[in-house]
């Protein structure tokens, strides 16, 4: 249902719930955030570049991606370079990433 009222908003679409839904969970520190100046119903559009740890059998590696959407404004907080955040992402194609925010802002 959460999911399903960010998607109404323009916080969220289709192709995020699927990646969301069957992906795999990992941990990522951001490395930027730059505003780009867009602001829809007061969600601004935000690229963030992310650093995402994941483990392929023995192995550790950790890439780095880009992500850009519109984020809710009272989320800001939970954006800001070096903060680890959660997100999903598919196993073979681990371009397509989507952050795991909490519904509440970040304390």
């Amino acid at each position: 249902m959460h999911d399903e009222v960010r998607a109404r908003r323009g916080l969220s679409n289709r192709r995020d719930l699927d990646i969301a839904a069957p992906g795999l969970r990992a941990a990522a520190a951001i490395a930027s955030v730059r505003p780009t100046g867009r602001i829809a119903d007061g969600n601004p559009e935000l690229p963030v570049s992310l650093l995402i740890s994941r483990t392929r059998g023995s192995l550790y590696e950790a890439y780095e991606v880009a992500v850009q959407r519109l984020f809710p404004a009272r989320l800001i907080g939970c954006l800001q370079a070096s903060r680890v955040v959660a997100v999903s992402y598919l196993p073979d194609a681990g371009n397509k990433v989507v952050l795991r925010l909490p519904a509440n802002p970040c304390t």
